[in-house]
């Protein structure tokens, strides 16, 4: 998945819920097949997009990126902390390109 493909996700969810009041919480909000879905159990092991709830195009293009890169570092810290001296490297090499900062929006339409 892209960035550009992640945000384009956020923005369909935002649509798509722009008319709710509150997010169920029992239920994952995640990215799927281009789009989003909502399940009770994220089998589909997509990435969060709860947090563009009822914000703006212009806010979500604006986090996408920091949020999909912070989502691959939390993911890694886990690789990290669940061990494996091969993945324990592979994984602290990628956490430390993926810091805040690294990347910019600028191919983000």
């Amino acid at each position: 998945m892209t960035i550009q493909e992640y945000t384009e996700s956020c923005l369909k969810f935002a649509e798509a819920s722009k008319g709710w009041e509150k997010l169920d919480e029992n239920s994952f909000y995640t990215t799927f097949d281009k789009s989003w879905e909502m399940s009770g159990d994220n089998q589909n092991g997509g990435v969060g997009i709860e947090w563009a709830f009822h914000l703006t195009e212009d806010e979500i293009r604006a986090q996408a990126a920091e949020k999909f890169l912070a989502y691959i570092a939390q993911e890694l810290d886990m690789a990290l902390a669940l061990g494996g001296e091969e993945l324990a490297y592979t994984a602290q090499t990628l956490s430390g390109l993926l810091k805040p900062g690294v990347f910019s929006n600028s191919e983000i339409k």
